[in-house]
């Protein structure tokens, strides 16, 4: 879930600040067929459940900043950073930048 509430400084010009949340649980994972727990036992040298593979499937962060917006009846564009807050998981501490640009021209 992304919000972007955004105050309207000039006619074309909007500033304001910017969250994200993303949550995704844990995956289970299993072999399809018995003869992949012994390939795989065979290779390591050792028993290996398939479950192993589950940690660190589960993620949570947690993103803030910050955003611009500039507006006329041909262009529009956007401008936002947002750094991460708090994670869990394998969710690297990132900084995210994001900009837009659009142009809109009739064709005939």
């Amino acid at each position: 879930m992304d919000v972007a509430p955004l105050v309207r400084l000039a006619p074309q010009f909007a500033a304001g600040f910017t969250a994200g949340y993303f949550s995704s649980s844990a995956i289970t994972t299993r072999f399809s067929l018995p003869q992949d727990s012994v390939a795989l036992a065979t290779r390591m040298g050792f028993p290996t459940p398939a479950s192993v593979l589950d940690e660190g499937t589960g993620q949570r962060w947690l993103r803030l900043g910050f955003a611009v917006t500039y507006h006329t009846p041909g262009v529009e564009g956007g401008f936002s950073i947002e750094q991460t807050v708090s994670g869990a998981g394998l969710v690297p501490g990132a900084t995210v930048y994001r900009l837009v640009l659009r142009a809109t021209r009739k064709l005939f």
